[in-house]
């Protein structure tokens, strides 16, 4: 997938040709790798549901399919502290290409389980793609970062994402259809595994990376042992384990959702295998445009925002499939948007990973979040085995649906502020235009004060927008101590200021704003102490001297230009605010960013 430009490559300058072209041939290889080893996961797991099954008594099938889904993750639980050592003391483009070798072998053995009809054979191949998967997988995704840079993230995520499930649906319609094939359906099998599994061993020696230097990790490989280690890392970053588990509860939906599926459509609607494979197709692409448009409409950002929207989505057209008795056309319509609302409530959790964790820790905490999936997955096929024997697949659905309403509404109570910040950042982009210089100055983990002029009622939208972190305001205690409000304030982190002649605390507030600085939290000050209405910049308030005394971080100036004229500020010469008009919205404003200034920086510096 090409990167959307302004202009035509042809119209860049020569250098901004290269390091495009540059870019973009780094991406490749990474990319093929991960759709064809998915491909072919896919293919044996679907070849198992669809062609091994029927070597089975029917009352056993559902077994069968629980079984698959346990021989393809389990190594995953088993084997990720391994896998994490490997991310963090070897090259990880080695890593990723000797494991794409493993696979040529494996897929002869499952070649020789599906002409001789052995299950055994079958799931002792599906077992070791299981394995190779797992060993892998942490050097894989910490390839995103190395391929891409910081500022690549939620494309290289958001791409990974939609070929992961790209690759799923690709695998189970061509397992479908294979499914219905009769003399040629072994030899059509054993040529496609051993086909993708070359042609993913050759994309995987086009690896190139600039990678972190190498870490030694001697640490235990014991999956309980190295899960306790893993989870004190975890703990240093606020919000990480609720992201972590944000994601396993979305793998614990999504195994559910496909094993009911793949009961539900055959029992319900009559499909044959090929025809539930195209639905299954259906549902696996909306997840994958979910994932592509979530990396994409945020760029270099990381939204957290979308993950409890999303969820929001996905929960009620999961309701609509439970309680509504749908032809298959509606039923894969609304089944589709669930999966599109899934991808874009989960991509911005995985960017959140790549963006917090440093250096090659992110091998030992990807390593962990694969424990953490495939735990879901692992006890959503035993819990699927054990309700098909108690409820219908129709009432399956509607446990699910209540499932995605609790992991919803977790969501919501755990990150609202991601979720409001969002929202500002939409109704931003609709009150104004954007030109922002200068993102790059802001730092993507440390502490920092920001200070900024002050030209309207709605800059704090502006600086939102313009900073791609959560960003600590100053308000009124008065409001701030409101009943019905402090909660979501509170959980919004702002800072309570008293007003002017209400005995304000300067020493303690100014403790409270050093705290969060500290705390490695972006602060925003404006320090003209109140809205301009001459236009003009007024003078800068001293207590951001007192602030950054003896701090060790840096001050980020913002100058907004443009902003008189636009809603709720004021006109030049007077005092009348201006409201939203249509001459008034949508003008294009300039947001700069400076560069970081040292903390003991004047107030009368940082104004210049």
């Amino acid at each position: 997938m090409p990167f959307i430009v302004l202009r035509p490559v042809a119209c860049l300058p020569r250098q901004n040709q290269f390091i495009m072209k540059q870019t973009r041939k780094n991406w490749k290889p990474l990319f093929f790798t991960q759709a064809l080893g998915v491909l072919n996961d896919n293919l044996l797991k679907g070849a198992i549901s669809f062609i091994a099954v029927l070597w089975v008594d029917p009352k056993f099938q559902a077994a069968v399919l629980a079984m698959a889904s346990v021989a393809l993750v389990l190594p995953y639980l088993i084997l990720s502290p391994w896998a994490s050592r490997l991310s963090m003391r070897y090259s990880k483009t080695k890593v990723v290409y000797l494991s794409k070798m493993a696979e040529l072998p494996i897929m002869l053995i499952a070649s020789a389980g599906f002409i001789f009809e052995s299950l055994v054979l079958s799931f002792f191949a599906l077992l070791l793609m299981g394995i190779q998967s797992a060993v892998y997988s942490p050097s894989k995704y910490g390839l995103i970062r190395d391929v891409g840079s910081k500022t690549g993230i939620n494309f290289g995520t958001g791409m990974m994402e939609m070929l992961t499930y790209v690759s799923v649906l690709g695998g189970m319609v061509l397992a479908g259809f294979i499914g219905e094939l009769v003399s040629v359906q072994k030899l059509v099998l054993a040529t496609l595994f051993m086909a993708l599994a070359a042609l993913g061993w050759w994309a995987s020696a086009g690896l190139e990376a600039k990678e972190e230097s190498i870490e030694e990790n001697n640490e235990s490989i014991k999956p309980w042992t190295f899960v306790q280690g893993a989870a004190k890392e975890v703990s240093k970053i606020k919000g990480l384990g609720w992201t972590i588990a944000g994601l396993a509860g979305f793998w614990f939906l999504g195994s559910m959702i496909q094993l009911t599926f793949l009961i539900h459509l055959p029992q319900h609607y009559g499909l044959s295998s090929g025809e539930a494979a195209l639905v299954i197709a259906a549902v696996a692409s909306g997840i994958g445009l979910g994932c592509w448009l979530a990396g994409t409409i945020v760029k270099n950002r990381v939204e957290l925002g979308l993950t409890p929207f999303a969820g929001f989505g996905m929960a009620l057209c999961l309701t609509v499939l439970a309680v509504m008795d749908l032809g298959i056309v509606a039923f894969t319509l609304v089944s589709f948007g669930a999966s599109f609302f899934s991808g874009l409530y989960k991509v911005p959790l995985n960017g959140w990973i790549q963006q917090r964790v440093e250096g090659r820790k992110l091998g030992k905490i990807l390593a962990l979040l694969n424990m953490a999936i495939y735990s879901g997955v692992l006890i959503s096929a035993l819990v699927f085995q054990g309700l098909s024997f108690l409820l219908s697949p129709t009432h399956l659905l509607i446990v699910i649906a209540g499932l995605a309403w609790v992991i919803t509404l977790i969501t919501w109570a755990n990150i609202p502020e991601f979720l409001i910040r969002y929202m500002a950042v939409v109704f931003g982009k609709l009150v104004f235009r954007f030109k922002i210089r200068g993102a790059e100055n802001i730092p993507l983990n440390s502490g920092a004060l920001i200070v900024a002029n002050h030209c309207s009622y709605l800059d704090f939208i502006l600086m939102v927008v313009a900073v791609p972190r959560r960003v600590r305001f100053v308000m009124l205690k008065d409001v701030y101590d409101k009943r019905g409000i402090n909660w979501i304030l509170k959980k919004l982190n702002m800072i309570p200021i008293r007003a002017r002649g209400g005995g304000n605390d300067l020493d303690e507030f100014n403790e409270l704003v050093r705290t969060q600085i500290r705390e490695g939290h972006v602060v925003c000050i404006f320090a003209e102490g109140t809205v301009t209405r001459t236009g003009q910049l007024l003078e800068f308030k001293k207590g951001i001297e007192h602030i950054m005394q003896d701090l060790d971080a840096p001050i980020i100036p913002i100058h907004f230009g443009h902003v008189i004229g636009t809603p709720m500020s004021f006109e030049v010469g007077r005092s009348k605010m201006t409201f939203p008009t249509p001459s008034s919205l949508r003008k294009l404003v300039s947001i700069s960013i400076g560069k970081a200034l040292p903390s003991n920086s004047k107030a009368f510096t940082v104004r210049q």
